[in-house]
C-alpha cells in the first residue's frame, strides 16, 4: 500500500522485515531506529497504524512538554 501524506512535514519510513528476533520486538527497534534518522526537529512522536492522536491531546501533550521543559530535557 501507498502512502502518501498530504503534509510534506509527514515522513513515512517504511522498513524492511528483520529476518529474526522474538515476536515483532526486532520489527519495532528496525522501524524506530529508521524512523529517528530521518528526524531533524527536537522533538519526535512515534505513532502505530491502531492508534488515533486527535489534535486536542496533542496540544495537552506540547502544553505539559512546553510547561515541564526543564525536567523533561534538562541541558
Amino acid at each position: 500500500q501507498n502512502i502518501e501524506p498530504d503534509d510534506d512535514r509527514i515522513i513515512v519510513v517504511k522498513s524492511k522485515m528483520p529476518e529474526n528476533g522474538t515476536g515483532n520486538m526486532n520489527l519495532q527497534i528496525v522501524s524506530s531506529r529508521n524512523g529517528l534518522q530521518q528526524v531533524t526537529t527536537g522533538w519526535v512522536i512515534k505513532m502505530r497504524t491502531d492508534q488515533k492522536i486527535y489534535h486536542k491531546s496533542m496540544q495537552i501533550l506540547w502544553d505539559y512538554v512546553q510547561a515541564n521543559n526543564e525536567e523533561i530535557d534538562p541541558k
